[in-house]
């Protein structure tokens, strides 16, 4: 994140390119190596990946990335997250929310439910018909695409959530 050497940053472990679980040193797949900068903090995959399309990474079903409980959306959801941010602002009618890697459109459903008018962005083809289909999300309101593709107005948003996404950008202070 802040263009400092990967050299003397630590290594924390390593991830998969498949669901982990919890004993991942019984499963098969590509690992890198998972680093910390020693300047910045920014946790990062190292090599970082590039796919010839972003679906070689993210073309996966949902159902082999989520146990079948996650498929439900209850009020509750990100509760906690909501509480802090309403303490940071005051929410208002007609604000305006963007969730960065949307995934299946849980948090997008909830952020809507605590006043936002709720957008979305999610590069997975899979993830955005779940959310489509399962989640009932709008079609208009949730965009398929990379965040690098997409130009959206200064100021166009209230809000903006990048929750587990960050780490998967390749140039994050870019994005």
């Amino acid at each position: 994140m802040c263009g400092d050497p990967t050299e003397g940053h630590r290594i924390l472990g390593q991830r998969l390119n498949t669901s982990q679980g919890f004993r991942p040193k019984r499963k098969a797949g590509i690992s890198v190596s998972v680093k910390k900068c020693s300047k910045c903090q920014l946790i990062y995959a190292f090599p970082q990946p590039v796919p010839a399309d972003i679906q070689d990474h993210y073309g996966i079903p949902p159902e082999s990335y989520w146990t079948p409980e996650y498929f439900t959306w209850t009020p509750d959801y990100l509760a906690g997250e909501i509480k802090i941010l309403k303490d940071l602002m005051d929410v208002k009618p007609g604000m305006k929310a963007l969730d960065v890697g949307a995934g299946i459109g849980k948090s997008m459903l909830s952020l809507a439910n605590a006043g936002y008018d709720t957008y979305g962005l999610e590069s997975s083809v899979p993830f955005y018909e779940m959310a489509v289909s399962k989640m009932n999300i709008s079609r208009e309101k949730l965009i398929l695409a990379k965040i690098e593709d997409i130009d959206f107005p200064e100021n166009h948003f209230d809000f903006i959530s990048f929750a587990a996404v960050f780490e998967h950008l390749y140039h994050p202070a870019a994005c």
